[in-house]
């Protein structure tokens, strides 16, 4: 079998496209920063090459004999303005561009259904987003998407110019084990045993298993006609709100119930929040109402009649096994303080920008103002018994709405709080 350089194969992509080339019979190497700290992908028989997307010098070496580089590294959750995403993002990939071009190795990419921007994925009609949608205008502060497009046309562009053979998948929200953004923030969210959801929950989230997205992955790679074309891996499974976090929590081996709000009042909250939330955040926060209340609005059939993508991975072994997981790592000794003092699970080597505080942007700004919103929000909702839907997983009839929305009230501003802002992670990835 021929030779598959991964960058960024200590992330949640790109490990599991080195588990999945591995299981296949793949030779691979890693391109890593610190070898001491990606030891683990050495046990899967994984070669490591140091070096840094960053450091073009370094790459003509990790290349050398490669048939496929599999381009995962990308900054999603950087500080620090455009710069932090500009550089690793553009500039990195514009490195790995030039580098497998001179190694005559083909080229997938990792890009992202965040280039269709914020405002173009819910179609006027319902239609779902393609990969024949138009590009809408992005928002001067949505750095992550704007990487992304940039670093999306550089991989396209160089195809069309006859420099290499390339392509780019573009994932919604990635889930599975191995995560160090989505599964960790939802399942502190989930230890205190309650999850608020929107409408019931019964909208689909916009997520797919990480070994999908592999697996879309390395059939780009063989295909010969994906070459120059962008294929949406954003739709594994339909898998609602309320089974993700059901299935989570049983992942956890924890008893969690929904707690639901109208959209309409989470709106209202996401408007007071915008007040006192930075600029650079505040169309995360429409956004991340959006995740939650309206259904995937993605279509992956272009992989799936092209590529054959047939996913294996469904919700509930995925959720439950990428939460169970995280349970089993936080439990191993010094798990939990690893993370914090290093920054990265397994041991990570991430990109240089994607390290963050523990604090999560506008949490306090959230908790704040939905402190002050939230009783008035309740007791709107458990008036208007038509589309209030504050009930736990076990309390039906209106009498109960109220007694719940009373006894519920402070512990969802908590929740609230920390799964909008999970969900604004989420976007990010969108």
């Amino acid at each position: 079998m021929p030779t598959a350089l991964v960058t960024g194969a200590t992330g949640l992509v790109g490990s599991h496209v080195v588990e999945r080339l591995r299981n296949d019979g793949w030779q691979v190497r890693a391109l890593v920063r610190d070898p001491s700290r990606a030891a683990w992908l050495e046990r899967w028989g994984t070669e490591l090459a140091v070096g840094d997307t960053l450091d073009a010098t370094t790459l003509p070496r990790a290349m050398a004999g490669c048939a496929v580089v599999f381009h995962t590294a990308a900054a999603v959750t950087a500080d620090g303005g455009w710069e932090a995403f500009r550089h690793p993002n553009v500039d990195g990939t514009r490195n790995v561009v030039d580098a497998a071009a001179a190694a005559a190795a083909r080229l997938v990419h990792v890009s992202s259904v965040a280039v269709y921007g914020a405002s173009a994925r819910y179609g006027a009609a319902g239609d779902k987003t393609s990969e024949d949608t138009p590009l809408a205008p992005l928002d001067e502060h949505s750095y992550y998407a704007r990487s992304k497009r940039e670093s999306e046309r550089l991989v396209l562009d160089a195809h069309a110019e006859g420099r290499l053979w390339a392509t780019a998948v573009r994932p919604d929200v990635v889930y599975g084990p191995r995560d160090r953004q989505f599964v960790p923030r939802l399942a502190r969210l989930l230890r205190f045993g309650v999850a608020p959801v929107i409408g019931g929950g019964h909208t689909t989230l916009a997520v797919v298993h990480a070994a999908n997205v592999a697996d879309g992955m390395t059939r780009a790679a063989m295909h010969d006609a994906a070459g120059g074309r962008a294929y949406n891996l954003a739709n594994d499974f339909d898998v609602t709100a309320a089974e993700f976090f059901r299935f989570a929590a049983a992942g956890l081996a924890r008893e969690v119930r929904l707690l639901s709000m109208p959209a309409s009042a989470a709106r209202v909250i996401m408007r007071i929040v915008a007040l006192a939330t930075p600029a650079r955040l505040r169309s995360s926060l429409g956004q991340s109402v959006d995740f939650l209340s309206r259904d995937n609005p993605f279509t992956s059939e272009r992989a799936r009649r092209e590529l054959g993508w047939d996913p294996q991975v469904r919700p509930r072994e995925g959720v439950e096994g990428a939460f169970r997981w995280y349970a089993n790592w936080r439990r191993q000794p010094g798990g939990a303080e690893k993370k914090r003092k290093r920054g990265a699970a397994l041991s990570s080597a991430a990109p240089r920008f994607n390290q963050r505080k523990e604090t999560d942007y506008g949490f306090f700004f959230v908790v704040s103002a939905l402190a002050v919103v939230s009783f008035l929000v309740v007791s709107i909702a458990a008036m208007a018994e038509s589309c209030a839907m504050l009930v736990s997983a076990d309390i039906a009839g209106a009498g109960a709405i109220a007694g719940a929305a009373v006894s519920a009230g402070f512990s969802w501003v908590l929740q609230a709080a920390t799964s909008t802002t999970a969900a604004t992670r989420a976007r990010r990835f969108m």
